[in-house]
């Protein structure tokens, strides 16, 4: 079996997303972190300052909460939409490039964030998932000029 068949980037950078985005919801959303107690007194802060915006009034923890599980939704959403793509023949997914060069590009820009705003743990995830949405895309690129490169001319 050539190593083509049997390692699929689309598939693999699925799995890290859909893997981030359980460790992301349970380590960050389902149970907020302790990390002392002056993170602690700022948690508890969070939970009790309310805002106004747009006429919407919440806490600053709901707000915490909702982006991270919107958060959490796009990490799945990106990961079924890999999972999907990598499953289709190489025709096929041709056709999802666009999509998958925007997936591509939106990873890519969060690896900056991540090194700027959050943990290692959510770089390293980062990293992987973009290295292997960028090697499915030259993968499948390579795989299209040498597909060309063997067709009979006139055709």
């Amino acid at each position: 079996m050539s190593r083509s068949k049997s390692w699929n980037a689309y598939r693999a950078a699925a799995l890290v997303l859909l893997v981030f985005c359980v460790l992301h919801s349970y380590g960050a959303l389902l149970s907020t972190p302790h990390f002392g107690a002056a993170s602690d007194a700022v948690v508890e802060s969070m939970r009790t300052v309310n805002f106004s915006a747009q006429g919407f009034t919440d806490t600053w923890y709901g707000f915490y909460l909702g982006f991270g599980w919107f958060s959490s939704i796009l990490f799945a959403i990106s990961g079924l939409q890999l999972w999907v793509i990598g499953g289709r023949d190489l025709a096929t997914r041709r056709t999802d490039r666009t999509l998958v060069w925007l997936l591509a590009i939106a990873n890519a820009i969060g690896i900056g964030l991540c090194a700027r705003y959050f943990f290692p743990a959510a770089l390293i995830f980062s990293i992987i998932a973009t290295l292997a949405i960028f090697y499915a895309l030259l993968h499948d690129s390579r795989m299209c000029s040498k597909a060309a490169a063997q067709e009979p001319a006139g055709e």
